[in-house]
């Protein structure tokens, strides 16, 4: 892939330069644990100074279940969104809502912390009724009497870039090889 996209540039590119040149694996792990750290330390800081933190979560497949946070930051005037994990919760309510629970305890916010309200799919990503109610149960996550609870908008973001996707990259799906399944 690499040397296809330097060749169209026409610019000279030897694979063994690369390698040779590239940082180490042990080096890229690094790297990126220590921005990962870095970005949650600075997520949880502000999720903890907000006003109100919401939750959108969703179902994939084989048990991945994505979970990203938003609020509103004081100090830069805009909507904030943190993608906390992708990790597996199970596809029974009370299992979601203790895999959420798991990955709120990576932020490190105080005991007192809660949601004030999350959006979450009708199949696969937990009911909205059941999960608030499990939610409350599983460590009082959220106030139960101001919490708000949507359904699920996390393809709604998709679509707006499906037109400059599909133009730029191709239509995906299977046995459709496109830029970003080759990488």
């Amino acid at each position: 892939l690499m040397n296809d996209l330097f060749k169209k540039a026409d610019i000279p590119f030897d694979m063994d330069d690369a390698c040779r040149i590239s940082p180490s694996r042990t080096y890229l792990n690094d790297a990126v644990t220590y921005l990962a750290t870095d970005q949650i330390m600075c997520a949880s800081e502000e999720m903890e100074q907000a006003e109100a933190v919401y939750l959108q979560c969703d179902g994939g497949q084989d048990g991945a279940f994505v979970k990203i946070f938003s609020w509103f930051s004081k100090a830069t005037g805009k909507i904030k969104n943190f993608v906390i994990d992708v990790d597996r919760a199970g596809k029974k309510t009370g299992e979601i809502a203790l895999g959420i629970k798991h990955s709120i305890k990576k932020l490190g916010l105080p005991l007192t912390w809660r949601l004030k309200g999350f959006t979450s799919d009708r199949g696969g990503g937990g009911t909205i009724e059941p999960l608030a109610y499990n939610l409350f149960e599983a460590d009082e996550m959220v106030d139960i009497d101001n919490c708000l609870v949507a359904s699920c908008t996390i393809h709604n973001l998709m679509t707006v870039l499906t037109n400059s996707i599909t133009n730029h990259l191709g239509i995906g799906g299977l046995n459709e090889r496109t830029t970003l399944q080759a990488c």
